[in-house]
């Protein structure tokens, strides 16, 4: 099945970025790629990795399409589906629906989800994070407030520290309290 997507997506001159059965590596791929729209097989996905892709989402402004068994609808969260028994044709057609809708939202989206501190774009949820680590927040409490586990929490902590070219929490927090934002 992999191997035959992949053939029909280039025929079809669209760009495969990540082929792969393990879900997280796709995932890390399609944020570092910014991948507009991701098809999924869901046949033999833990639930876990529903989870950590729905996460991801956040992080990335892309849209997702499920294949799913015949007569199971997909998980809340994806944009779209396709049964595993209908035509390669009709998965062609809804990935280039999303694709161009994609297209049509990504300067709104980026417009959205940026915010400026002191000349460094981060999105909405590195934005609030950053406000959290000003506030003297620990990763376990930043957790609780964001509804996010804490070795999310701790990546995101890093990402910020490293977009806002400091070393520590401590240079992040007197950063943003002199931003006034």
């Amino acid at each position: 099945l992999l191997d035959g997507l992949i053939r029909l997506f280039s025929t079809a001159g669209l760009q495969v970025v990540a082929a792969d059965t393990d879900l997280r590596t796709c995932m890390e791929v399609a944020c570092r790629e910014h991948v507009e729209v991701m098809v999924v097989d869901l046949r033999g996905v833990r639930p876990g990795d529903i989870q950590f892709l729905l996460g991801a989402k956040a992080f990335g402004s892309y849209l997702a399409v499920a294949i799913a068994k015949h007569g199971h609808a997909p998980p809340e969260g994806f944009e779209d589906s396709v049964a595993s028994s209908d035509s390669a044709q009709f998965l062609l057609d809804k990935v280039r629906s999303l694709s161009e809708s994609v297209a049509e939202l990504k300067p709104k989206i980026r417009r959205q989800r940026r915010r400026n501190i002191h000349g460094f774009n981060l999105s909405a949820r590195e934005y609030e994070l950053a406000h959290l680590i000003a506030q003297g927040l620990s990763n376990q409490r930043i957790a609780e407030t964001m509804a996010l586990k804490e070795q999310s929490v701790k990546n995101l902590v890093s990402a910020v520290i490293r977009k806002l070219r400091c070393e520590n929490r401590v240079q992040v927090a007197l950063l943003v309290s002199s931003s006034r934002i």
